[in-house]
């Protein structure tokens, strides 16, 4: 056996052990509650909704204290960055899928002996370090993966989840036409799990409500009121019905969404600090149009 082929092997064989060592937690049957997908779901939203608010304070700071376009700028914030809170933090959410975590495992495991190969084939070819190669080596995008799934979807088409990713995703990348076609499919498979169909019907109505320039009257609002039905307690159904109370220039009701929405939420996440910054701003603008002598919240009425 040549010294190249051995090498090959050893680093093959050295890839196939680390990627059992790493990928046997995915194999082996997980506690319920622990859905490691949505983890990494809630991280990049997190990440999505920092960029947000950054945004909206470089926008704030332009407008003064109390104008309409101000408000206006912060309910839309409301209705998408909130919005974009991960179901994971949802009591009841559905939890074990061993069969994801097992096709993981495998594509994690041909990824380890796919990069020896590669970078076997690779060393000691000039050509790897001209542009072109560089370009054409990248890799799929995003839209790759997307058509993949769509083709997926055309073999299998009654796998409600995986037209619900496909929606999620469309309308992560501003493609809001696409978003409500793939949630409209799924929609009308539905599902039996209480978590799964109030999941469906957010995103459709966050998609529709998009589309719409935020608003969410109408449909929007009869899907989020369809969703809490089904679980009460579900984080983005919660958030776009403050939303939309506050849109309706109905503060109290927004914050009886909000409020039981921060309990759920873990104190210093960037999802917390969002809720509690909006609860503040709800309380502080019906505190200021007070008169001076109105008793505050909870507390005694002025006698006579």
């Amino acid at each position: 056996m040549s010294s190249p082929t051995l090498f090959l092997g050893l680093l093959v064989l050295a890839a196939l052990l680390v990627g059992l060592f790493v990928a046997w937690p995915l194999l082996r049957r997980r506690p319920a509650g622990i859905d490691a997908p949505a983890a990494d779901a809630a991280r990049l939203n997190q990440d999505i909704i920092r960029e947000r608010r950054q945004k909206l304070d470089e926008e704030l700071a332009a407008l003064p204290e109390g104008s309409p376009e101000r408000e206006a700028l912060m309910r839309e914030f409301a209705a998408g960055a909130l919005a974009d809170l991960a179901p994971a933090d949802t009591p009841g959410a559905p939890v074990d899928a061993p069969r994801r975590r097992q096709l993981l495992a495998v594509v994690f495991i041909t990824l380890l002996v796919a990069l020896p190969l590669a970078f076997y084939r690779t060393t000691g070819m000039p050509e790897a370090v001209a542009p072109d190669f560089a370009e054409k080596s990248q890799m799929p995008d995003v839209n790759r993966m997307l058509a993949q799934l769509e083709a997926r979807l055309e073999a299998e088409p009654e796998m409600v989840e995986g037209w619900l990713m496909l929606g999620r995703s469309r309308l992560a990348l501003g493609e809001g036409d696409k978003a409500v076609e793939a949630l409209e499919r799924a929609l009308k498979l539905d599902s039996e799990d209480p978590a799964l169909a109030a999941q469906i019907r957010t995103d459709l109505a966050d998609a529709l409500g998009r589309q719409a320039n935020s608003r969410l009257e109408g449909r929007p609002w009869a899907l989020i009121q369809e969703a809490l039905a089904r679980q009460p307690n579900h984080p983005k159904a919660m958030a776009l019905a403050g939303a939309y109370q506050l849109s309706q220039n109905r503060p109290a009701q927004a914050l009886a969404y909000w409020e039981p929405l921060l309990q759920q939420l873990k104190p210093g996440t960037p999802q917390y600090e969002q809720v509690e910054q909006y609860i503040a701003g709800v309380r502080a603008k019906a505190n200021a149009g007070k008169p001076a002598n109105a008793p505050s919240p909870g507390g005694k009425a002025a006698q006579p």
